[in-house]
């Protein structure tokens, strides 16, 4: 099921976006976020323009995958996500909305540390409600048996201060990152910018947005996360 419910209140936004990955340059393109509450031709910030599309595009697409054939199927798939919530004690629910907006956002900030990163291939577009996984909800919805899973001493530390977090935390931190990952590509791009688009298109969140950046600047400092540049990146240190 697409996270993208429900479909009445809606907007598709065109966002023009470079990625990279940890370094790597990705394919970068013209795609659609799906926004709730912004007007056409909002003027975000510098240039960082969106605009209201009728057709929904895909804003980009390629990960670089882990090595591992376990990956291949979209059964490996989800043994491997079971594999990982059976090791940290706890179990893949996908009973009601709230649970698959939690796993699809707490798969997301996962994958930011070293060592969850190979055992979650997924990859994210922006939704509504911040990055969102069709293949992740593929693997959730897929039965499997978990595999074994040995996570290193710090990653299960991270992992479960992920899941204690709040939702709506978790929703904030999540977007924060796909707006700098999206935008890596503009070395004038900080932090602060990516705060105010994430307010420009959620305004919901407002609230947090300081708090999910202060967050978000910690468990880097804490775990070792690898954050795209322009979420490192302050107007302060220009």
């Amino acid at each position: 099921m697409a996270e993208s419910e429900p479909r009445a209140e809606r907007r598709r936004l065109q966002v023009s976006a470079t990625r990279r990955t940890h370094g790597l340059p990705q394919r970068a393109a013209s795609g659609d976020v799906e926004v709730e509450g912004v007007s056409e031709g909002t003027n975000v910030e510098k240039g960082h323009k969106i605009k209201i599309r009728s057709e929904p595009l895909r804003i980009y697409g390629v990960h670089v995958m882990a090595a591992n054939s376990q990956f291949d199927s979209i059964e490996g798939r989800s043994s491997a996500l079971r594999g990982i919530y059976a090791a940290l004690e706890r179990e893949v629910r996908t009973e009601t909305f709230e649970d698959r907006l939690r796993i699809q956002k707490e798969v997301y900030m996962m994958r930011l540390h070293p060592d969850l990163e190979p055992h979650l291939p997924f990859d994210f577009n922006m939704y509504v409600r911040g990055p969102y996984s069709p293949d992740l909800a593929k693997a959730y919805y897929t039965d499997a048996q978990p595999v074994h899973v040995d996570l290193t001493r710090r990653a299960a530390d991270y992992a479960r201060e992920i899941l204690g977090m709040d939702t709506q935390m978790l929703e904030a931190m999540a977007t924060l990152v796909e707006i700098c990952n999206m935008n890596s590509g503009n070395p004038g791009f900080t932090v602060e910018d990516g705060l105010r688009m994430l307010v420009s298109i959620k305004p919901s969140l407002e609230e947090i947005a300081s708090e999910a950046r202060d967050t978000l600047g910690s468990l880097r400092e804490k775990h070792g996360l690898k954050l795209p540049d322009a979420c490192t990146r302050s107007a302060d240190s220009r």
